[in-house]
């Protein structure tokens, strides 16, 4: 059953009351989704890849990415692969952290270079493009195991290469932006407020799938110089991301840079930047009409519940069409 669209006011509160009744029925765990974890430039469980698994359409010049958790020694786990090498059998991939198999018919390993990069990163890049329409797996080392054991992820080539970098192209009005109050069990500091991000779809020549997009604090009371204060993936129907700011982050003006980075690591950044006050604004808004004004909300920031309630409907009534408009006024930084 499709969803209900913005258009009806009777789909819109059907939806509003649902939302809402999920929310107060189990407001503890909303509250730890959206509330109080500072998680969201962290990587879920122990790693992440790029190319997601079940990818389709992948650019055959597209490296592979195993982003470990801070937590996880990358030196100690590759030392745990040396027995690997002494074997008298041969393992496939032994004494690799990560490698790349081409799996149309008889399984053959791809060769690549491997090195470890900052903030725990794997990168895996083939000598050789990938073949196209070609079905790839790829294999990590699953850590914090007595037995050496790797899990798959699988990903399908396209025809073509990877040659310019994501494009964001939507204008300001199709950004939403909501801000909340954290409830009182996170135990932050008052003033504290939740940010959710409410983007559309980057667009790339190679694999859109594999575009991971960053939300960067650019100005905020504090703050010395820009931080990634968000990262996920770039989503077809668009992506929802948010993070913490402290009380003295959000007691002003807040500005965000946008950014999109394909595999290659080519980047590319929406402008203006999107700009607003945390103390002042709606539950959610497009970035058109955010200003650095007090708005409609003069009371301040929105309870959690409200805010998780309306990041609903904004997805519900997503345009599915980015529009190449021009960026409205107001939305840069003063």
């Amino acid at each position: 059953m499709r969803a209900p669209r913005l258009g009806s006011g009777r789909s819109i509160a059907a939806a509003l009351a649902l939302v809402l009744a999920s929310a107060f029925v189990s407001g503890r765990a909303a509250a730890q989704v959206q509330g109080c974890d500072e998680d969201a430039a962290e990587v879920r469980g122990d790693y992440e890849v790029t190319p997601r698994d079940r990818a389709g359409d992948v650019a055959r010049n597209a490296p592979v990415i195993v982003r470990f958790s801070p937590d996880i020694d990358l030196d100690e786990l590759a030392d745990s692969l040396a027995a690997e090498l002494e074997l008298d059998q041969p393992v496939t991939c032994a004494g690799q952290l990560v490698c790349l198999l081409e799996t149309e018919g008889e399984p053959r390993v791809i060769e690549a270079d491997v090195r470890i990069e900052a903030d725990n990163l794997v990168r895996l890049s083939p000598r050789e493009p990938l073949a196209g329409s070609t079905e790839h797996t790829v294999l990590i080392v699953q850590p914090g195991l007595d037995i050496v054991a790797r899990d798959e992820s699988s990903f399908a080539t396209g025809p073509g290469s990877d040659r310019e970098p994501p494009e964001l192209s939507y204008s300001a009005e199709d950004v939403q932006v909501g801000v909340a109050e954290l409830p009182p069990e996170c135990g932050r500091e008052r003033g504290a407020r939740r940010v959710v991000l409410e983007l559309p779809a980057a667009s790339d020549d190679g694999d859109a799938q594999s575009v991971e997009l960053e939300v960067v604090l650019t100005r905020a009371g504090g703050l010395t110089e820009p931080e990634v204060r968000a990262r996920g993936p770039n989503d077809a129907d668009g992506s929802q991301l948010s993070f913490i700011l402290s009380a003295e982050e959000a007691s002003g003006p807040v500005c965000l840079a946008i950014r999109a980075r394909d595999a290659l690591g080519r980047r590319s950044e929406r402008a203006p930047p999107v700009c607003f006050n945390p103390s002042t604004r709606p539950v959610f808004e497009s970035a058109c009409s955010i200003g650095l004004v007090p708005s409609m909300n003069s009371g301040g920031a929105s309870p959690w519940w409200l805010v998780l309630a309306a990041s609903a409907l904004a997805r519900i009534g997503r345009r599915r069409a980015i529009r190449r408009a021009a960026t409205c006024p107001g939305s840069g930084p003063p």
